[in-house]
């Protein structure tokens, strides 16, 4: 049984990912001038940045910024996204779908095949909230052992999560 590592996986964002990951960025935003990634515990700030989930800062011309929160997973399971909606089973300490923020941009990155899904924070967490139960039913429960307890999630796949945000945008 793999147990999940956060140091372990700060590994997974080599330079050759951080780099297409920022090019990435620039093709999406063109106003692009800057981009800043966190480390975590590097300082005061950044270690507050890390603490609310966010990686990168994106600031564009006229000093407009963009949250990232990068999500990489090592294995390509399928077009999907897995949502985390308890981050730690003995805790009931809530996934990282409950504590994103409204102002992020989710960088979803599958490594192996380069896909990645740039989804908005707020139109992602409402379409969570509307369709948690009947996703859960549907695609299913993954339980996953980790250093800090056992993390909970539900696959979704792309095309669905697309279709809801899309909803909920135009709600």
């Amino acid at each position: 049984m793999n147990v999940h590592d956060f140091y372990e996986n700060q590994k997974v964002l080599d330079p050759e990912t951080v780099r297409f990951l920022d090019n990435l960025y620039r093709a999406t935003w063109p106003t692009l001038t800057k981009i800043e990634r966190l480390e975590y515990n590097k300082t005061e700030r950044e270690a507050y940045m890390q603490k609310h989930e966010i990686d990168v800062i994106l600031t564009c011309i006229g000093g407009r910024q963009k949250l990232v929160e990068e999500k990489i997973r090592r294995k390509d399971w399928g077009d999907d996204v897995l949502i985390e909606y308890l981050q730690s089973e003995g805790l009931n300490d809530p996934g990282w779908i409950y504590k994103l923020r409204d102002d992020v941009v989710l960088s979803y990155h599958i490594k192996p095949t380069r896909r990645t899904e740039l989804l908005p924070g707020k139109w992602l967490k409402k379409a969570w909230l509307r369709h948690e139960d009947e996703w859960k039913s549907e695609y299913g429960v993954r339980h996953n052992p980790g250093a800090n307890g056992t993390t909970w999630n539900c696959p979704v796949p792309t095309s669905v999560l697309w279709r809801a945000i899309n909803d909920e945008q135009m709600r």
